[in-house]
């Protein structure tokens, strides 16, 4: 039987592998310490949506997810939350677990402050967003999620209906085209 995560899992399992950074921190695993802390954090990302009514599997789904997630913290005029979220994938998880660019300085502030700092303000907000249900919006969104779905489709149809185009015209003025590059090089 699978167990769904709760809100209160989440956030246990968030604080969890922040102690675990914190450890591999101390321990001088600095780049895995990072991916641990950018893990806390998108659990929690995961709580918050869980918080308001998002069922647990639809958060494990970036793409369905962080477009969500996005409109939310907007929507609460949470913009400097956001724009520190993204700061952190980026320093955390792009830059620095993944390419091991971001300066191991950089990656100890980051994990033992911001990241300290945005799972704190995570909780406060988590906790005032609990009993929100957004369900009727999530049936706006799941149709916007199939219409762009469905408009991406018909792009790629698009596009072979001009490839098909360009090609036909291709081939049938090709003569044409040689016999002006002919007459291009002649003068």
């Amino acid at each position: 039987m699978v167990h769904i995560l709760n809100v209160d899992d989440l956030v246990k399992k968030a604080k969890e592998h922040y102690m675990h950074a914190l450890k591999l921190l101390d321990s001088g695993d600095i780049y895995d310490a990072a991916e641990k802390a950018w893990l806390a954090i998108e659990t929690l990302r995961k709580a918050f949506l869980v918080a308001v009514g998002v069922p647990c599997e639809k958060t494990k789904s970036i793409s369905y997810s962080l477009p969500l997630f996005n409109r939310l913290l907007r929507a609460l005029g949470l913009r400097e939350l956001l724009r520190n979220y993204e700061f952190l994938y980026f320093k955390l998880h792009a830059m620095g677990f993944y390419e091991n660019i971001t300066p191991i300085e950089d990656l100890i502030h980051s994990i033992r402050v911001d990241t300290a700092s945005w799972i704190k303000n995570m909780e406060v907000l988590i906790n005032k967003v609990r009993g929100v249900n957004i369900s009727n919006v999530l049936k706006d969104y799941d149709e916007v999620i199939k219409l762009k779905r469905e408009i991406i489709a018909k792009n790629v149809e698009l596009m072979k209906l001009y490839q098909n185009i360009n090609s036909s015209l291709s081939k049938l003025l090709e003569p044409i085209r040689i016999s002006l590059t002919k007459d291009e090089t002649s003068k």
